[in-house]
């Protein structure tokens, strides 16, 4: 009802200083303070997203309270489009989901959706311009790991690798002083802790790397390994966490036992051994491009509403790839993308 055909709603921490907002992205304060992420709500945001009368709402990750209470303040007619997360489902939206946008094939399970219309596999992100930038880059560090410094990211299973390879750890949390201070005591000039990076930042690091080691123990399936596989580096994970996920080229599952051993062959193959690392980057060409996200978005649009809100001509292949640009980014609750009537 406010006039624009789209429009992102983002919750952040009711502690910080409010995010700017932009044409395409507003944001809202969360309720208090919370044991952890997934429990957060934002009353103003709920608010606003019932008076602006949506007729698709698109929430991100399941397991947020964020997203049940809003999609349960709005009317049964709003068609709620679910991306997966970690979580492919949630007893509060269940009944209230009519399309699914899964991070892989079998995430979710169709059955649990009553008003299911489709679901499909949503390609994760690239940015491609930042890639061609970082991709040449010398290698300075062995492995690489991205992410959040929190429990399941299982940091300290990397520590051992340390002894023998060169490793870089970007991102920040709550546990990353805990993790700096185990890596300090192993009296090693091996580990390099570079904290929150810019988005290009990020890129440079992991194109500075050889590989890519995430030993997360939950995760859904992670942009950074999309990244990482379109600069031709190889992904190390857990079985245990990824297995479900049909095999890609140049993401290699172990078990935990078996992580140390696994890194070791990678990282002893010769310079001039470059075969993983070009079918990693044409997996990545042929899944990750925008076209290809915009394609299944709006299929997912022409699904659950009629043709008279579908907006395929309205963005040129550039601005497709601006608007996902500024789209990718912040905090990983709730985005809400509004059809204008």
């Amino acid at each position: 009802t406010q006039g624009y055909d789209a429009i992102a709603f983002r919750c952040y921490p009711h502690d910080i200083s409010k995010p700017q907002d932009t044409g395409l992205i507003r944001h809202f304060p969360s309720d208090g303070p919370v044991a952890y992420d997934q429990l957060s709500t934002s009353a103003a945001l709920t608010q606003e997203a019932v008076a602006d009368k949506p007729n698709i709402v698109v929430i991100r990750a399941a397991d947020y309270a964020v997203c049940h209470t809003t999609v349960e303040a709005l009317p049964e007619t709003t068609a709620v489009i679910l991306i997966c997360g970690g979580e492919s489902r949630h007893p509060a939206i269940d009944q209230r989901v009519d399309y699914v946008l899964q991070e892989y094939e079998g995430q979710a399970d169709p059955s649990v959706f009553p008003r299911l219309k489709g679901i499909s596999v949503f390609p994760k992100f690239v940015n491609w311009s930042a890639v061609e930038t970082a991709k040449d880059k010398s290698k300075v560090y062995d492995i690489v790991n991205v992410g959040s410094f929190e429990g399941r990211k299982n940091h300290t299973a990397l520590l051992s690798l340390g002894e023998k390879f060169r490793c870089c750890f970007v991102g920040s949390g709550p546990l990353k002083s805990e993790i700096e201070a185990q890596a300090a005591s192993l009296n090693s000039k091996n580990f390099d802790f570079v904290g929150q990076c810019s988005g290009p930042d990020v890129y440079r690091h992991i194109a500075s790397s050889r590989i890519m080691v995430h030993p997360s123990t939950y995760e859904g399936f992670p942009r950074v390994f999309a990244e990482s596989l379109a600069m031709g580096v190889p992904v190390v994970a857990l079985k245990s966490t990824f297995s479900r996920v049909a095999p890609v080229p140049g993401i290699f599952l172990t078990e935990i036992e078996e992580l140390s051993t696994t890194v070791d062959r990678l990282l002893s193959r010769s310079e001039g051994d470059t075969a993983i690392e070009d079918a990693a980057r044409a997996y990545a060409v042929a899944h990750y491009q925008t076209a290809r996200i915009f394609g299944v978005f709006l299929q997912a649009v022409k699904e659950v509403k009629p043709r008279r809100l579908w907006w395929e001509g309205l963005f040129t292949s550039a601005g497709r790839e601006g608007l996902v640009l500024r789209w990718r980014g912040g905090f990983p609750g709730w985005r809400g993308v509004s059809a204008a009537s």
